[in-house]
């Protein structure tokens, strides 16, 4: 399973990670992996429960992978950006959003993903 977001984080500027909350329990080692794929990417984790990720955040997105994994709670969501570098370069005369201010330092500090604690 952790191939697919390995690949993924290689090809997409991925802007949030939603996951069940459950997994920072009852999955340690995969929530440890996440961290390490997604440190330095600017995303954010988002935590939900493992209802609404399947009845109701999956319905909205735009495409889906089956890993065929059997890695328990192993159903993430990736909410893809564009690249706050290419769009946004210093002279390009165009003035970024704060979201890509804060995404670019998050990125340029290689800051490990925590989920936000709401």
């Amino acid at each position: 399973m952790l191939d697919v977001p390995r690949v993924i984080r290689q090809e997409v500027f991925v802007e949030e990670v939603c996951f069940a909350g459950d997994i920072l329990t009852m999955n340690k080692p995969l929530y440890a992996s996440l961290q390490e794929i997604f440190s330095g990417s600017g995303a954010a984790f988002k935590l939900t429960t493992h209802e609404e990720l399947v009845d109701n955040i999956a319905h909205q997105c735009k495409f889906i992978i089956r890993s065929g994994s059997f890695n328990p709670w192993a159903n993430i969501v990736m909410m893809a950006s564009t690249d706050p570098f290419a769009w946004f370069s210093d002279d390009s005369g165009t003035e970024i959003l704060p979201a890509y201010v804060e995404r670019r330092q998050l990125m340029n500090e290689n800051v490990v993903p925590e989920p936000d604690k709401e």
